[in-house]
């Protein structure tokens, strides 16, 4: 006899249903991709990510192996992925040049290809020089 599983289906951002398997855990993803369908009512067509406990992140599910009772199963439908929702958030947007020698007027936002350009990076024209001459500074200084 097999040991009922549970397990949380996360469906969107405060969004998640309990899903409860009498039989256990399947023994393909496909077979756990036709239960959620029923018992959660999905009708597009999605793939699944598992959380991983050794990362502490979402991973894309491949085998039911690697899931287990408790576990948490997030799915990502074609919607959410073409319009960016779902998939793992981009951890940094724009990166900024820091430091305590600097004013702010000297900060440059970097931007990402999908960010709108900010006024400091629009006034670079020209592409980056092949080489930059690094000055020598005393030993205290790099220290």
């Amino acid at each position: 006899m097999t040991t009922p599983v549970k397990l949380r289906i996360i469906m969107g951002e405060n969004n998640s249903e309990k899903l409860t398997l009498p039989s256990g855990i399947p023994e393909s993803v496909e077979d756990l991709k036709l239960e959620i369908k029923r018992q959660c009512a999905v009708a597009e067509d999605f793939r699944l990510q598992y959380m991983d406990v050794d990362f502490d992140e979402f991973i894309n599910l491949t085998s039911t192996a690697a899931l287990q009772h408790l576990g948490m199963v997030k799915v990502i439908t074609n919607a959410q992925e073409a319009t960016g929702e779902g998939s793992t958030p981009q951890v940094l947007r724009s990166l900024s040049v820091e430091s305590t020698s600097l004013s702010s007027t000297d900060t440059e936002i970097l931007s990402t290809p999908d960010s709108s350009p900010s006024p400091t990076s629009m006034l670079r024209s020209q592409a980056w020089p092949a080489s930059f001459p690094i000055p020598q500074f005393s030993y205290e200084v790099e220290l």
